[in-house]
């Protein structure tokens, strides 16, 4: 104990000596809690080893004088950390920053400027790691909310569906995009496509409400297209869900004789969002556009809504999409379009998946602005069992083997 105790009290005293001569404080408060804290483990154990001589029990002087001196090391070292804590320098610690001065000899004035300037240097560093802690605590967490919204898709009777979601690169920009695709009681598919207007945590909320509240009228009310909007723009209103949006609701159907003859049916409405694209089974690439386009949703609950519909073969693949995937900053509406269209054109051979695959990697930046929502629909041919490539069926109870629609 004694050897320890002189290890320790010598190396404390040159500490001292060699700081006095850089002129720096020593005597402080921080100094004093620090001796302290380790000086009562020490007396303590003194104390308890001199009880252990008198009793003869010499075999536990070395373990206890070790227990103690750990305790004081131990002791020593959490009031220096609460000292730190106690300047306020971090709440959390992100990182060492550790300064070396080649020349022993630097004088204390030089010395206290350069600590100055380093622990400025550690608190601009410690903001800036903080700020990207913060960005991707904030990213995670609406990019997380986002996917919890949306739900996997079913996959009706030989009709695939696909869907893609790819956040945006910057944390404030993740937000409205969605996609929805359900059947409606009749057997009807219903695929919407959407975008809440705004990019934050904010807009994933109010995305959420607007996508429940369609997919809740289209279901219970199993109308077409233009209704479920109108019905959608009222409930808005009604429940004070302030917020704009842009939407396309696209309903597949079919009769027993568009069946035989290898059609099938798409009915669709769009409030004021990027056109739906259909690559056919010849390879032929058609935007689903209207002479006038609606107005969007959240503005007047009393506009007429626009339903249009068009026949196609089986073999034909839909897709809708939200306007990240075409436009951005130098890239305007046009533009983008044409140049999905003409990569779509030399993708229609492609399965589903890498369709989707595709589109995203040759139209996406490596840092994209905005966040992309992407569902497609390929609707096999209905001659033989449902194509591998497709999966298995995915349906909700009450649904027939063989609906009428989808």
């Amino acid at each position: 104990l004694a050897v320890l105790v002189a290890a320790l009290v010598s190396g404390s005293y040159f500490t001292v000596r060699k700081a006095r001569r850089q002129g720096l404080t020593v005597w402080n408060a921080s100094s004093k809690r620090l001796l302290w804290a380790m000086a009562v483990p020490l007396a303590t154990g003194g104390v308890f080893c001199v009880a252990l001589l008198y009793y003869n029990l010499i075999w536990l002087v070395a373990p206890a004088t070790l227990i103690f001196y750990g305790l004081a090391l131990l002791n020593g070292s959490k009031y220096t950390l609460r000292d730190v804590e106690s300047l306020g320098y971090c709440e959390i610690g992100l990182g060492l920053l550790s300064l070396f001065w080649s020349d022993d000899d630097l004088g204390a004035r030089e010395l206290a400027e350069h600590l100055v300037i380093g622990r400025d240097v550690a608190t601009r560093a410690a903001l800036a790691l903080d700020n990207v802690r913060l960005f991707q605590q904030q990213r995670m967490l609406a990019e997380e909310l986002q996917r919890n919204l949306l739900t996997p898709p079913p996959e009706p009777d030989h009709a695939q569906v696909v869907v893609r979601y790819v956040p945006a690169s910057q944390a404030a920009q993740v937000g409205g995009d969605w996609y929805d695709a359900f059947l409606q009681a009749d057997g009807a598919t219903v695929i919407v496509i959407g975008d809440v207007v705004g990019h934050d945590t904010a807009a994933a909320g109010a995305m959420g409400q607007v996508r429940g509240l369609l997919r809740g009228i289209a279901y219970t009310t199993g109308d077409g297209p233009a209704e479920v909007l109108r019905r959608l723009d009222a409930a808005m209103e009604g429940l004070l869900v302030r917020t704009t949006a842009t939407a396309v609701v696209l309903r597949i159907e079919q009769t027993p004789d568009e069946r035989e003859r290898g059609l099938t049916r798409l009915r669709w409405s769009n409030a004021g969002h990027p056109p739906p694209m259909i690559v056919h089974a010849d390879g032929a690439v058609q935007a689903l556009t209207t002479l006038d386009a609606d107005l969007l949703l959240g503005f007047d609950p009393t506009t007429a809504r626009i339903e249009s519909e068009t026949m196609v073969d089986r073999g034909a693949t839909v897709l809708l999409y939200t306007d990240g995937l075409i436009e951005r900053r130098g890239q305007g509406l046009d533009e983008g379009l044409a140049l999905l269209r003409d990569t779509l054109l030399t993708l229609a051979d492609y399965t589903l998946d890498d369709l989707c695959d595709e589109v995203l990697s040759r139209l996406l930046p490596d840092a994209p602005e905005d966040d992309v929502a992407l569902v497609a629909v390929r609707l096999h041919l209905q001659d033989g069992p449902r194509p591998a490539e497709a999966g298995p069926r995915v349906l909700p109870p009450g649904i027939p083997d063989e609906p009428d629609a989808g």
